[in-house]
């Protein structure tokens, strides 16, 4: 089994919603700092064997945006990449992933690659496709209720549900730090 090394990391500012990173698409955030993990540690693009992209709200973006961050930050059209949506550890299930390739030996480099943006979270108008007729309107959904901030089965929104959870299981603040 090979030993896993994590040899550069890098992120984007913190943004605010709709704060001075608004501008930019959740796989646009992805490719600053794919490609900014490139430039400031003079990694070989090429040497780089697979891309796992982690998005929780993935309305909005290319399909497989992993794919657009990839070939957006220079990597070769033959690098791997693929897309996972698992709520909030989306990037950490991303980084799990490519670890279990390089020990199984299936790759030597890989990047994980973690992005978001709320303040282009689309609304949704999900009758819209088959049109609409005289007083038949629709109520627009908000896509951050509906795909990742509110629990699918308990209704709730998912910061409750941790909040929840640590009670729990008696986890302090600290502890979650």
């Amino acid at each position: 089994m090979q030993n896993v090394v994590i040899v550069a990391a890098a992120r984007t500012a913190v943004g605010d919603f709709q704060g001075s990173l608004a501008s930019l698409k959740g796989h646009e955030l992805g490719t600053l700092a794919l490609k900014g993990t490139i430039d400031k540690f003079g990694i070989d693009p090429n040497l780089i064997e697979e891309v796992i992209g982690g998005q929780c709200n993935q309305y909005g973006s290319p399909g497989n945006s992993a794919r657009w961050v990839t070939l957006k930050a220079g990597l070769p059209v033959e690098t791997v990449s693929t897309t996972v949506h698992q709520q909030c550890p989306s990037s950490m299930r991303a980084a799990d992933i490519l670890a279990q390739e390089i020990m199984l030996g299936r790759i030597e480099a890989a990047a994980a690659v973690g992005y978001e943006s709320m303040s282009n979270a689309p609304y949704m108008l999900f009758g819209a496709r088959k049109g609409y007729r005289l007083n038949d309107g629709e109520v627009i959904q908000d896509s951050l209720m509906l795909g990742g901030l509110i629990c699918a089965f308990e209704g709730y929104h998912m910061g409750v549900t941790a909040e929840n959870i640590a009670e729990l299981y008696n986890i302090t603040r600290e502890q979650q730090d």
